[in-house]
């Protein structure tokens, strides 16, 4: 049997081309993350947006990328989190990868609390975050606000953190090492 390809995760910078990303993008996914349909072309600003207070971070899978996500620093020292995942690679926990690294992320910015908005329809990502770790904070009949502490997963280090299993350990399994 094979073993899954792992998650694979590098900085997003500005000028990434999202193309080949934003192409496997379902119509409904976008809506449900941004509320209205939006351009290929202003997605990429949103996704590797510039700034020192701000990190975005993708998961590749089989060479492609499969997910992005973005944090933004806050006046009130905690991050904004948002996160969008690949149509077609949803349900393989890279929205969990992403979202647990970005505690990773959160605390190299100096953080202590990271926020997510989301549309109170958009019930695969209401899930997601409760299940690393989120609390509802409340919000509008539209909205709901989440929140986290970044010491959620105390100083364990990412790869004790989720079941994601880095590309040498993987490689030495395989070998039989």
């Amino acid at each position: 049997m094979n073993a899954p390809c792992p998650i694979v995760f590098s900085p997003l910078l500005p000028g990434f081309d999202f193309t080949a990303f934003t192409a496997k993008l379902a119509a409904a996914d976008v809506h449900a993350r941004f509320g209205r349909l939006v351009a290929p072309d202003a997605l990429s600003a949103l996704l590797a947006p510039a700034g020192p207070d701000r990190r975005a971070f993708g998961a590749w899978r089989d060479g492609s990328l499969a997910g992005a996500a973005l944090l933004a620093g806050l006046a009130d020292g905690r991050c904004e989190y948002a996160v969008l995942v690949r149509s077609d690679m949803q349900r393989r926990r890279i929205g969990t990868a992403l979202t647990r690294r970005a505690f990773d992320e959160a605390r190299a910015l100096g953080a202590d609390g990271i926020v997510a908005h989301v549309r109170a329809d958009n019930i695969a990502a209401r899930a997601l975050l409760r299940s690393t770790g989120f609390s509802s904070a409340g919000g509008l009949s539209f909205e709901m606000t989440f929140t986290a502490r970044v010491d959620r997963f105390g100083p364990r280090r990412l790869s004790d953190a989720h079941p994601v299993e880095s590309a040498t350990r993987l490689s030495r399994r395989a070998a039989g090492r």
